[in-house]
């Protein structure tokens, strides 16, 4: 975990405790605290550990609030961000769209917390694959957040990421980097090169430049991206554990399957730690681990008659050994050759 996290959980965790014995688990305190250590609980990325703390103030707090008092409503917001993480993604849409319409009645469509909610539907609706439905929420919640909160506002910057992330999904890919690439150093420049939020970005960019065939690119970026992600959010965070799943996704894509083994081994162990064996994301990486294993062994057999080739016409070789073992390394798993 992160260390800013861990500090913070050490301070909230007791107080918490001590607040359930002294005010008991209904009081408006309580349920306060609950809330803020579910959020720092969700933002490790500790999602299980949120829901633990989430679900039961919601009714509570409908029950004693009512249903669109602000704190009511962020309670919810926050359940369907866990449900979300822990890839319960229809539990989190029956939240979430309405939700979104509760709280334009409750707040207002302009106020800062609606334009949230919308971004938490967007996502959502494409997890399910509904990527015109995100899109068509995405595109004019960004011009609103430019209008509420200006163009330099974090919540800006991290809407027009998620508008090029729905662009990218349909297939817009000049329409996403237009938007990326100068989101990703005006995001540096507002929030810092180490903010989380700058971390998604030029991970987003690489993913864009990947599926533009801009793969040296997406290289530059997305390598030193996974040792900067293990350094801000820590080697076992949700977000760290896609940087990772992205880029040997991204050496598959240019033949570099054993770069690629070497990162998905580890990644598959680690997501079933964190996010559970039967994770959507766990369960896709262990798909991509034995893709990525069938393509090694696949090349290594493309790669025998070559090499009996090679041996038999020796004279047609100029260098018959440097090939060979050119061919050899290639096919071979860098686990089994070191």
């Amino acid at each position: 975990m992160c260390g800013h996290y861990g500090v913070a959980l050490k301070l909230l965790e007791p107080l918490l405790e001590e607040t359930k014995r002294t005010l008991g688990e209904q009081d408006p305190e309580t349920l306060l605290l609950m809330q803020k250590v579910g959020e720092v609980y969700c933002d490790s990325g500790r999602y299980n550990n949120a829901l633990q703390l989430e679900e039961p103030p919601v009714e509570l707090s409908k029950e004693v609030l009512g249903e669109e008092h602000p704190d009511t409503l962020a309670r919810i917001q926050n359940l369907a961000i866990s449900y979300s993480g822990v890839g319960r993604y229809n539990d989190a849409l029956q939240l979430a769209e309405p939700l979104v319409e509760l709280s334009k009645k409750a707040l207002g469509e302009d106020h800062p917390d609606t334009l949230c909610r919308i971004r938490s539907l967007t996502i959502t609706l494409s997890r399910i694959g509904r990527y015109n439905d995100a899109l068509q929420l995405a595109e004019p919640l960004v011009e609103l957040s430019k209008k509420v909160l200006g163009e330099e506002h974090p919540h800006t910057l991290t809407r027009n990421n998620n508008l090029a992330t729905r662009y990218s999904e349909v297939g817009r890919y000049n329409d996403a980097l237009q938007l990326q690439e100068p989101l990703v150093e005006f995001s540096k420049k507002v929030l810092g090169e180490e903010h989380p939020h700058t971390l998604s970005a030029i991970q987003n960019l690489a993913g864009i430049y990947c599926k533009v065939g801009r793969y040296n690119d997406a290289f530059q970026l997305a390598e030193p991206l996974v040792e900067l992600s293990k350094k801000v959010l820590g080697e076992e965070h949700p977000h760290t554990l896609s940087i990772i799943q992205n880029l040997a996704a991204s050496y598959c894509k240019v033949g570099r399957y054993n770069d690629a083994l070497q990162l998905e081994e580890p990644l598959v162990d680690f997501s079933t730690k964190v996010l559970g064996e039967e994770h959507p994301h766990t369960l896709r990486r262990l798909q991509h681990l034995d893709w990525t294993r069938d393509l090694i062994k696949r090349s290594c057999t493309k790669q025998t008659p070559r090499i009996s080739q090679m041996i038999q016409n020796p004279d047609q070789n100029h260098n018959l050994e440097a090939e060979i073992q050119t061919l050899i390394i290639r096919s071979t798993p860098k686990s089994l050759s070191n």
